[in-house]
Formats: structure tokens, sequence, C-alpha cells
């Protein structure tokens, strides 16, 4: 089972991650600006209103440290990862 999910997590592509990281960071940030308007305070609990607002939060600062991390370690990645294989050029010729 470990490995039939390594397996699938290795054919997504890199940039569907990064893009899914974008959606969800857009996501989180516009749903934090909504529940801070005046008119979710007048038509929400408050109860629920924070909870919400706390994962939220919670939510949008997970996502942006991770795509932080994926911009510095997976291009440091990429770029050991040629040097271990010998090819030093960038763009691959055609």
């Amino acid at each position: 089972m470990i490995r039939s999910l390594q397996t699938y997590f290795a054919s997504i592509s890199p940039v569907f991650v990064d893009g899914l990281l974008y959606v969800l960071i857009a996501l989180f940030g516009a749903c934090i600006s909504s529940f801070n308007s005046e008119e979710a305070y007048k038509y929400i609990n408050p109860y629920v209103l924070y909870w919400t607002k706390e994962f939220s939060t919670w939510g949008l600062a997970v996502v942006t440290a991770l795509k932080m991390f994926r911009s510095t370690a997976y291009s440091t990645h990429i770029e050991e990862k040629k040097k271990a294989s010998g090819n030093t050029e960038v763009f691959t010729k055609p």
C-alpha cells in the first residue's frame, strides 16, 4: 500500500502541485477577507465565525509555508540531481 501511494504521488506533475498551492493560497486569503467583513459579523454565529477564521488563517499559513519550501527545496533538488547525473545544461537541446 505504501509503495502504491509513493508511485501515485511520484506521478503527479510538480507544475500541478505548484498550481494547486497557488489556488489554495488565493482561496484561503479570500476566505479570511470575507469572514472579516461586517456582514459576516451580522449573519454568522460568533462561535462559528471565530473557528472558521482560525482554520482559514492556519490553512493559509500552512499552504504558504509549503509553497515557500517547495520553491527553494525543489529547485535545489533538481540542480543536485543534474549535477549528480553529469548533465549541467539548464535547457535540453531538441
